[in-house]
């Protein structure tokens, strides 16, 4: 990140190009903010349930392309419709913790 800048568009999930070669902004970032932010979401829901929602998100998505839209809503649905015994205001406790531009737009450490 240090050397893209922190306020770099390459140091964030969701790089801009503005015409630049793809390869330019190619290195560990999205990786390493990939992994926090999975982390990050864990922790939102604890361990087990993580791994039912990966489960759930790749039998959703397998073999096909996918945006961050789709992950956003994924985790979204999942949170509100797969996780049992949740009451609305945990599920809106949940959603509302995770800040989905912040952690993919903004360049620099992740906000968490």
């Amino acid at each position: 990140m240090e050397s893209f800048g922190l306020d770099n568009t390459y140091s964030s999930l969701h790089p801009v190009l503005r015409g630049d070669n793809p390869d330019s902004s190619f290195s560990e970032v999205c990786y390493e903010k990939g992994f926090q932010l999975l982390y990050y979401l864990e922790s939102l829901i604890g361990r087990p349930e993580m791994k039912n929602f990966l489960n759930f998100y790749m039998s959703e998505h397998s073999l096909t392309s996918i945006t961050t839209i789709q992950l956003r809503e994924t985790w979204e649905f999942f949170v509100e419709y797969k996780i049992p015994g949740l009451s609305g205001a945990e599920v809106n406790g949940i959603l509302s913790k995770m800040d989905w531009s912040t952690w993919l737009y903004v360049g620099g450490l992740p906000p968490i």
